[in-house]
């Protein structure tokens, strides 16, 4: 299952999800919004979902928002991790 996990390498929040993902060796990749080749891609998902909080996670063809499926970066390592394992 693939699993995007779009955030900045400033974001102190995005640095600790990539940390638990690593620990718990859940494959995904990193979406730096801050790089001009992600800035089209990452203005269009944050249209689509309405607001441009970080991080933001695709879990197959679903999207995990902060404040809407998750309050915290372990909430979002648990989800992430059942989907995960549920899809894969």
């Amino acid at each position: 299952m693939e699993i995007k996990v779009y955030g900045s390498n400033d974001c102190k929040y995005c640095n600790s999800l990539k940390k638990y993902l690593k620990i718990l060796r859940v494959k995904h990749d990193f979406i730096d919004i801050d790089l001009k080749e992600n800035e089209e891609e990452y203005h269009k998902l944050s249209n689509e979902l309405g607001h441009n909080y970080i991080p933001v996670i695709k879990v197959g063809d679903e999207y995990l928002s902060p404040e809407k499926e998750f309050n915290t970066i372990a909430e979002a390592v648990k989800i992430i991790f059942i989907k995960s394992k549920k899809g894969g």
